[in-house]
């Protein structure tokens, strides 16, 4: 009877390169484990035939995260050795850009802070025909935790036509720009007298949002300005990055940073993410100069 050949190709789909395994996510109840379970495990991962981990924090029911949670000496320390362990056996190795997985976040900013998420929100007050305001103009309800801080971007008042069910409708051509007339966040302003205004001003100001678990309060970074990846790359090189890592990251080319989604939330009336860089860029692009200095 003819024996059968063993055809190479076959061989490699039934025991592939580390590299071309799938990779598996792992989720870390905070609190969970000791060293000696981190290598367990893992060994157990490469056993049943991955190539690579995805590993990231998770909320544990009666786990203290000011010692467990992301950011925390534990969690830095577990990343270690989950990172070493990895390199050691040949395989790849993820980690979230901060706790969960569905932004990058901090514990060293507060939402004030230009390095944290922001969104354009607006107040607004409605003027009958000819009729005159003056004084400050009114500043949004600011409603999470750590959010105090708003600024004036622009300051614009429309004619009213009418109202449907869903929404007001507004004359686009009756537009007044009013930011170059406010003064310390105060206006004087008479409406047109050919029908109802409403007076617009928009505040930018910071979102607020935070994720878990974390060491203390984590809040997300900016995205639309530099200034959010600039603090996020300044505490990784100073926090976790270490010459450990650095050696980790010389022997295995398989180390990366992900996000599965990215999952970013507003709160105030205006719903739109922002930043302080937008609103000189768009006037850019359409040939008009922006009021006041613009950022750096």
């Amino acid at each position: 009877m003819e024996r059968k050949r063993s055809i190479p190709w076959m061989e490699q789909f039934s025991r592939p390169d580390m590299e071309y395994r799938p990779e598996v996510r792992w989720w870390l109840a905070e609190g969970f484990h000791t060293d000696q379970t981190l290598l367990k495990d893992i060994g157990m991962i490469e056993e049943a035939g991955f190539g690579a981990i995805e590993f990231l924090a998770m909320d544990e029911p009666g786990a203290d995260s000011s010692l467990y949670g992301w950011g925390s000496e534990e969690w830095i320390h577990d990343s270690h050795v989950v990172m070493a362990a990895a390199t050691e056996k040949g395989m790849g190795v993820s980690m979230t850009s901060g706790t969960n997985w569905s932004n990058a976040n901090l514990i060293t900013i507060t939402p004030d802070d230009k390095a944290a998420a922001k969104e354009l929100d607006y107040t607004s007050e409605i003027l009958q025909p000819g009729r005159s305001r003056s004084g400050l103009l009114k500043k949004c309800e600011l409603t999470r935790p750590g959010v105090c801080a708003q600024e004036l971007i622009a300051v614009l008042a429309m004619k009213r036509q009418g109202n449907t069910e869903e929404a007001t409708i507004m004359d686009q051509d009756s537009c007044i720009l009013l930011t170059d007339q406010v003064k310390d966040e105060a206006l004087d302003f008479t409406a047109p007298a050919d029908g109802e205004y409403e007076l617009f001003a928009f505040w930018l100001h910071g979102t607020g949002q935070t994720a878990s678990p974390s060491v203390s309060v984590s809040y997300t970074i900016n995205y639309i300005d530099r200034y959010g990846v600039e603090a996020f790359i300044d505490y990784w090189n100073r926090e976790v990055i270490t010459e450990e890592i650095k050696g980790f990251l010389g022997k295995n080319h398989r180390v990366q940073m992900y996000m599965d989604s990215l999952e970013l939330s507003t709160y105030g009336r205006g719903g739109q993410f922002w930043g302080y860089h937008p609103l000189p860029l768009l006037l850019h692009l359409r040939g008009q100069r922006f009021p006041g200095k613009a950022p750096q």
